[in-house]
């Protein structure tokens, strides 16, 4: 494993996430691919925290609970990608940019 360093830990990240009935996941079997546009910064060598969350595609869901299930599958898969510990995504972070497009 790579011990990254504020230096080495990206700015800005890509991820695409699946849904399908109300269930998120990494894996490409799923229905509907939502791509999300992260922005954030390290904090020491071991947690990452984002700035901007950024989804290029509408988000196919409208209830609280599936809206937590989605940021804490997005969370899981920017700790795996960069190797840290991902500090918790609110609300307030998401930006609808899928209009832009």
């Amino acid at each position: 494993m790579t011990q990254r360093t504020p230096d080495t830990s990206p700015d800005v990240i890509e991820i695409t996430l699946y849904f399908s009935e109300s269930n998120w996941s990494s894996g490409n079997d799923q229905i509907i691919p939502i791509r999300f546009k992260l922005i954030g910064k390290s904090m020491g060598s071991t947690r990452w925290r984002p700035h901007l969350v950024q989804h290029l595609d509408p988000l196919p869901i409208n209830d609280s609970k599936s809206l937590k299930e989605m940021i804490k599958t997005l969370r899981n898969e920017i700790s795996i990608k960069l190797e840290l510990n991902c500090l918790p995504i609110t609300i307030d972070l998401l930006d609808d940019i899928s209009k832009d497009e």
